[in-house]
Formats: structure tokens, C-alpha cells, sequence
């Protein structure tokens, strides 16, 4: 066990024989890997997925916004209130019961008025986690989804129909009174069953903080949903004491600063990222924060701005997950229940009439096993986007189950919303041609590895394949290039019971900004 001091005086003891142990390994595999990707018929495929480290291997997550609205002006009221108007029977020694107090979060016997806001946004960061576990649970008796088999007993549930939910989601982070929460899709069915527990769980979180917030309080949720494909696209990062860890692996390899190129912070940032992950797995220790980078996430946030209570933006990826999957639900019900009277005894409570829309159109009826139905908005610029975005969303408000299907409804101050609900078929050939364009330098196609239902494990002649591993050759090809020759003898027993002074953040970006302008000058004083 080996201190390390930093500029502050502070103390972190790091086990250094565990983690250049580990680094030699993941180095070793990282060369292997490499030296079979050389190979001009390698593909990705031939790889023992369990040999790969989890930064470099193909991954789908989504991503889920909930964010409340209203909380600034809400906080912002009760200081103002506290401030201008003091509780006149606080001031007299009474009670500060009222009649307000059961419509406040707090219980009455919890008089400080500041507490008001702090009850609430706690409150909805712990209820928000635990909701959202219990619906995304199977409950065969919570759910009814997109019905693949015609028993005597109706609709299929989300237990017999989904065999394998993949991880659960978990929260990603907590931004002001925002969270998002992630998961990872090993099933293209999955978004769809995650989506609707992550809908029914924001209604439900909305419906209460209306009943018991504040009565002058207009408290509400705004949602967005993103897929976010890694590694090619996107990537991991350790955020947490990122120079430390940077500084301090790179001084066990014999590192001399951050300044060899920027293959070096992505080597040195793989193996931050895999030794937290191992940390976590086989030591149990606190979670160290893992965050991710790159343009789809750059796109979730920018996709946040078109949120409204009552819709939740979802990317286009997504989209087409969505679309996809409900329209090969509605085509493995019809094989299951090829005549109308059929589809009408499974679902007795379903007038003739909407199975027919169904049919013709593919848009689902509002007494459809799965209730959340994919609408276009428009196309719309955001900042950094290099062209015009399309806006898919999804209801995010209240439904009324006994209510007719509209395309029509009203915002909460009566003006008309035209709700206008997309043909699948039509979204799917939409969704697929704008993410194939060539305006896009990295293919933008969700891919699943190996997916059970067959829908984006993309075949080895698809261009997007070819795309994938093309980049993912790169960024290997470019790593292992940096990875350090190993030390001998005297070097190598210098890892072990050193102490290293690590530099503070500042240092750390003033030795980048000297390397870069050490380029720069190099660069002017080249003929």
C-alpha cells in the first residue's frame, strides 16, 4: 500500500501492485484484441465478447429526463414570503397549522415554511427511484403490452412476454431538480417496456405533487428520452478525481507528464474507467462516478428544450426503435389471430372499429394493450446539430383509459392540442433514411448486438457494420499505440513504494496549456 500526497497535503493510498496488475492485463488484452482486428476478414463478431473490456464494446443505453417545473419560482416565493410576510401566530406563540397544511408535502407538526421546496425536491428524487424500480419490476398483473399469442386468457403480460428485462435502470445523475436515469438494451423490446414504466411512473409522481404541494405552487414534470450508442459514437469517462487518476497511473508506467498526444488520456481513461468498474464489482466500495460524452448526449440535452408537461421528446434512434418494435407486435398478433372476429374475442373490451384503424394505418388505438403511442412534432434546428432535427414524442400526461381515441386535447389553460399520431410504417421508413444521411460522419442507426428479437443486430453486409468497425479499429488501433513498452529490473520495481506528488488541477491544465502552445509554435515555425 503506497501514499500519495497531493499538492494540498492530503493523503490517498492506492494499492499500486493491484493496479499495475491489473493494467498489464487489460494491456495485454487490448494488444490481443488489436492484433486480431489486423486481420482484413476480422470482424467484431468473432471476438469472445467476454474478452473485451466494457469500454470497447458495443453497447445501446437509453436515456430518461424528468425534470420539475416551477421549482425556481416556487423557492424563490417562499423566501419572499418569509421575508415580507412573518407567520403572525408563530409571532404569538400559537399553532401554524392551517388549513393549507394538508396540501403540503410536510407534515403539519413541521412548521419552518423553508422546508417547504427542500421537503418536495427530496421527495421527488427518492420517490422518482423507487417508483420507477417497482414499475419497471414484472408484474404480470401491472402491465399489459403489445400481445403476441392468442390464449384463452386475452393478452400476454410483461412476464411471459419478456423473458430476459437486461439490467435495470438506475440513476445516471441528479442535475438541480432534474434527474436522469439510464439503461442498457440488450432486447429492442426492452425500450418499449422501460419507456412505459418510466411514463406510468412520472404520471404517477405528477399526480402527487399536485395534491400535496404547495396550493399556490404550479409544480410539474417535464420529460425526454435519448439513445445513446457506445463506443464509437459516444464514450465513458471518469469524472471523479480524474487528474489524480490520470497523473497517478501514468507515473507508474513511467509516464512523464499528459503532454504525448491524446491517444494517451484515452488509454489512461480506459483504464480509469475499467479499474472504478472493478472496484465496484469485486470490492463492493462506494460507486465512482462514471460519466458519458459525446454528440448523442449533446442531443438528449438540446432535445430537453422541446419538453413540455404534456409531451416527451424522443430521439430519432429511438423513434425508430419504438416504431419498429409495435409494428412487428401488431404483425405476430395478426399471424396469432388472423380473422378480425378472433382479434376481437382476445380483446373484447377493443371495438371492431379500432383493429381495423390498425390495420389500415398503424397508428394504435387508445384501448391498445400499449397505450404510448409515437406523435411528430415538426422539424427543428438545435445549436451544434448540423442540420434540422425531427421531433418524435411521446404522450407524457395523463391518459384516460376510458376515454375515445383523439387527436386533440387541451393544455391546462384550454387551448386546443393537436396531438398527430405518426403510421408506423411511415415512421420507420422516416427514422431510417434520416439516420442513414450523409451529413452525418458516423452512422447514427441504433445497433444491438446480438439482439434476441432481430431487429437492429445489423447484418455483416450493412453499411452501418462496416461503419462501426471501422471507427472502432481506429480508436483501438490508436489506444494500443500508446500503450507504454513494458519496464525491466530496475524500472519496474521503481512502481512499487513510491510516493508520488500528484498536481493540483490547475498545474494539470497549465502543463496541457504549455504542450499546446509549444505545438502551436512548432506548427508557425514549420515551411
Amino acid at each position: 500500500m503506497t501514499s500519495i500526497t497531493n499538492a494540498s497535503g492530503d493523503v490517498h493510498h492506492r494499492d499500486e501492485q493491484g493496479i499495475s496488475t491489473f493494467a498489464d492485463d487489460l494491456f495485454n488484452r487490448l494488444r490481443n484484441i488489436h492484433k486480431k482486428s489486423l486481420d482484413p476478414n476480422f470482424d467484431f463478431t468473432d471476438l469472445d465478447q467476454n474478452d473485451i473490456p466494457d469500454s470497447l464494446r458495443f453497447r445501446y443505453l437509453i436515456f430518461m429526463s424528468v425534470d420539475v417545473t416551477g421549482s425556481t419560482a416556487m423557492k424563490q416565493a417562499v423566501y419572499d414570503k418569509i421575508k415580507s410576510e412573518p407567520d403572525e401566530k408563530e409571532q404569538a406563540g400559537g399553532s401554524s397549522e392551517n388549513e393549507s397544511s394538508s396540501k403540503r408535502l410536510l407534515p403539519p407538526d413541521r412548521k419552518p415554511k423553508l422546508a417547504e421546496w427542500r421537503a418536495a425536491g427530496v421527495w421527488f428524487f427518492q420517490y422518482m427511484q423507487a417508483q420507477f424500480k417497482e414499475e419497471w419490476n414484472p408484474n404480470p398483473t401491472a402491465y399489459k403490452i403489445i400481445p403476441v399469442d392468442s390464449s384463452e386468457n386475452g393478452r400476454q403480460t410483461v412476464a411471459q412476454i419478456f423473458t430476459d428485462l437486461g439490467p435495470a435502470p438506475e440513476l445516471f445523475k441528479a442535475l438541480g431538480d432534474e434527474a436522469i436515469f439510464f439503461k442498457e438494451i440488450t432486447q429492442s423490446r426492452q425500450v418499449l417496456y422501460t419507456l412505459h414504466a418510466f411514463l406510468k411512473t412520472v404520471r404517477s409522481c405528477r399526480k402527487i405533487l399536485k395534491e400535496h404541494s404547495l396550493s399556490e405552487s404550479k409544480l410539474d414534470l417535464k420529460t425526454t428520452a435519448w439513445g445513446v450508442q457506445l463506443p464509437t459514437i459516444n464514450t465513458e469517462l471518469v469524472a471523479h478525481e480524474i487528474w489524480t487518476q490520470l497523473t497517478h497511473v501514468m507515473s507508474i508506467y513511467g509516464w512523464l507528464d499528459l503532454r504525448h498526444s491524446m491517444d494517451c488520456f484515452e488509454l489512461a481513461n480506459i483504464l480509469s474507467v475499467e479499474y472504478a468498474k472493478k472496484r465496484c464489482r469485486d470490492e463492493s466500495v462506494q460507486a465512482i462516478p462514471i460519466d458519458i460524452i459525446g454528440p448523442a448526449m449533446d442531443l438528449g440535452f438540446r432535445l430537453t428544450s422541446k419538453a413540455t408537461p404534456e409531451r416527451m421528446p424522443i430521439s430519432a434512434d429511438l423513434a425508430l426503435i419504438v416504431a419498429t418494435v409495435l409494428n412487428k407486435g401488431w404483425d405476430e398478433y395478426r399471424n396469432k389471430c388472423p380473422t378480425a372476429e378472433q382479434r376481437l374475442i382476445t380483446h373484447n373490451n377493443i371495438n371492431l372499429q379500432y383493429w381495423h384503424k390498425v390495420e389500415t394505418d398503424r397508428t394504435l388505438p387508445s384501448k391498445a394493450p400499449f397505450r404510448e403511442q409515437l406523435c411528430y412534432d415538426t422539424m427543428a434546428g438545435f445549436k451544434g446539430i448540423p442540420v434540422s432535427y425531427p421531433v418524435f414524442w411521446m404522450r407524457a400526461d395523463e391518459v384516460d383509459e376510458s376515454s375515445e381515441e383523439t387527436h386533440t386535447d387541451e393544455d391546462a389553460a384550454g387551448n386546443p392540442l393537436i396531438r398527430p399520431v405518426v403510421p408506423l410504417d411511415k415512421a420507420i421508413n422516416f427514422c431510417d433514411g434520416f439516420l442513414k444521411k450523409a451529413v452525418y460522419k458516423l452512422p447514427r442507426r441504433p445497433w444491438i448486438p446480438q439482439d434476441p428479437d432481430g431487429l437492429f443486430d445489423i447484418p455483416a453486409t450493412h453499411s452501418d457494420r462496416k461503419g462501426h468497425l471501422r471507427v472502432w479499429k481506429e480508436v483501438l488501433g490508436g489506444i494500443v499505440d500508446s500503450i507504454p513498452a513494458p519496464l525491466e529490473g530496475d524500472a519496474a520495481a521503481l512502481r512499487i513504494g513510491t510516493t508520488t506528488t500528484i498536481p493540483t488541477p490547475e498545474e494539470a491544465l497549465q502543463t496541457v496549456d504549455d504542450y499546446l502552445s509549444t505545438a502551436l509554435q512548432q506548427a508557425q515555425e514549420e515551411p
